[in-house]
């Protein structure tokens, strides 16, 4: 027979477990009902700022849907887009806001190098959005940034020049660059051009998760085997559907959809000793000239509506629980991810010009 002890202590263990259970569904449903109130608090006045700007690197088209989708939830407030590259988004923010022109509301551009000194200039607006607390610690630098988009670059290969049996044996960073070097293969590979924003990315991730030497290493014997340079992950999927390539460091994974869709002998490769996933930041700027309306904009692409509509629209990865993965790829969770923390895009902006150097006398040998 139970102790009385016992018996208390079973059931005070039983209350406990649920209320638990009810804070954690208590908490879940607040978070919803809190960025709903939040939305509706904002919405009067950023109706009557009309209208938010986003300046962004994504697909313009892509980007396109998703404000359409924010004015189809939100009538009565325009959306306007300027999209370029990364460093061109970049110049331009930083040449207004020299210059007292403010423009942009919103910045969602993949330079995360850029933003610790966007912060300290004092460049990224202070907001303790609802949003936050459903992200998880590495994608957020919670009052100014989440990753609102996360790019996995994988390893494309054609399977008629690279055949399952190889594939099934070559699984690490290492065993593709050996793979590089066997006589069939030299000089038919290829990247993205390491010595750009996004390159220099993957290089400092690589470096960061193989170590410093070994991981230059790496990269010497890539270049030594002749590996080819594209300026982005169309060219680079290109090269390998035609055949010019047979396989291609660092291809984002929206790309791959379009070409696999049309039959293209393509698949896409995950590195199981660490798969790059970038993180992309999105922060409202400090003197956005709808202020209301950028708040709201920034909440709704980093709910779980925007988020849901970023894989489905872009291809890319959400760090929100809940959310989907891209099509025809492993969930986060089934991978062992690799990325360039935000606490480390600072060391990544201090040494951009020494990888670069590093990469360009590379290419020179």
């Amino acid at each position: 027979m139970k102790s009385f002890l016992s018996r208390h202590y079973e059931s005070f263990g039983l209350t406990v477990l649920v209320i638990l259970v009810l804070s954690l569904f208590v908490a879940s449903g607040t978070m919803a009902a809190t960025y709903e109130q939040e939305q509706q608090s904002l919405y009067q006045a950023a109706k009557t700022e009309g209208k938010v700007i986003l300046y962004t690197s994504g697909d313009t088209v892509e980007m396109q849907k998703m404000l359409k989708a924010f004015e189809t939830r939100y009538p009565g407030i325009k959306t306007e887009l300027y999209r370029a590259g990364s460093g061109t988004v970049l110049e331009k923010l930083m040449s207004e806001h020299e210059a007292k022109i403010y423009s942009a509301d919103v910045l969602f551009f993949h330079a995360g190098f850029a933003w610790p000194e966007l912060k300290k200039k004092g460049m990224l607006m202070r907001y303790d959005s609802p949003v936050y607390g459903s992200f998880p610690k590495n994608g957020i630098d919670p009052g100014y940034t989440i990753s609102t988009r996360n790019l996995g670059t994988f390893i494309a290969y054609n399977t008629n020049l690279v055949p399952a049996q190889v594939v099934a044996k070559t699984k690490t960073f290492e065993d593709w660059v050996k793979l590089a070097e066997q006589k069939e293969y030299r000089d038919r590979f290829g990247s993205q051009d390491l010595a750009t924003g996004g390159g220099i990315e993957s290089v400092f991730t690589i470096l960061s998760d193989k170590g410093e030497e070994k991981g230059k290493g790496f990269y010497r014997r890539l270049f030594a085997a002749g590996m080819r340079m594209s300026q982005g992950g169309a060219d680079q999927l290109n090269a390998v559907v035609s055949g010019q390539e047979a396989f291609d460091f660092f291809v984002p994974s929206q790309r791959f959809a379009a070409v696999i869709e049309k039959g293209a002998p393509v698949k896409a490769a995950v590195l199981s000793d660490g798969q790059p996933v970038h993180l992309s930041p999105m922060s409202i700027y400090a003197k956005a000239p709808h202020p209301n309306a950028a708040k709201m904009l920034f909440n709704w692409f980093n709910s779980m509506e925007g988020q849901t509509l970023i894989v489905e629209v872009t291809g890319n990865y959400s760090l929100l629980p809940g959310t989907p993965t891209p099509k025809g790829f492993p969930a986060v969770k089934d991978m062992k991810v690799i990325q360039v923390p935000m606490a480390k895009w600072e060391e990544m902006g201090r040494r951009t010009d020494e990888l670069i150097q590093f990469i360009d006398q590379l290419k020179k040998k």
